[in-house]
């Protein structure tokens, strides 16, 4: 009995100061960041995926593959690089979208509102970083089937010209 006189205030004080201790919507707003910042390095990772995948689909790329293989189903080829290309085209718009929407700031909010906010926003940029790395990893090893270096990709390119 006296042991539980000692262990029920304790404890009380203890669940008082844990509920005290709220979280601040700025720490979480970071861990939002974080995975942002994250993305951004992805993305550029993404971008370059893409631009190896249209040289790919450039009728003369798909002209010396046909000549090395013939065998090679060009078209069918053509649709499945159109594929990746789309779903990574698609993945970057959705992460503009979300950078366009988020707030950082959070004025005229309670702590626990801002706090709501950004994690659900964490949430979404979880989802986003999700769908990055399996994308990544998708295109990375489908590129990898025609040993397509960087700068090959780059030569034909032209989406740098001005």
């Amino acid at each position: 009995m006296k042991n539980l006189k000692i262990i029920i205030p304790v404890l009380s004080t203890l669940l008082m100061q844990a509920c005290q201790q709220e979280v601040s919507y700025k720490q979480v707003r970071d861990e939002v960041i974080t995975v942002h910042d994250k993305l951004m390095a992805d993305d550029e990772k993404l971008m370059s995926n893409k631009m190896k995948l249209d040289t790919l689909a450039t009728p003369a790329y798909l002209l010396t593959v046909k000549t090395e293989k013939p065998e090679t189903d060009t078209a069918a080829l053509h649709h499945e690089v159109d594929k990746l290309r789309t779903e990574l085209t698609l993945a970057g718009n959705r992460m503009s979208e979300w950078m366009q929407k988020f707030e950082p700031e959070q004025d005229g909010r309670s702590n626990a509102e801002a706090v709501a906010y950004f994690e659900g926003e964490k949430q979404k940029v979880i989802k986003l970083d999700s769908l990055y790395r399996s994308l990544l990893q998708q295109s990375g090893t489908y590129l990898k089937t025609f040993n397509l270096k960087a700068d090959t990709a780059m030569k034909g390119h032209h989406h740098m010209k001005m």
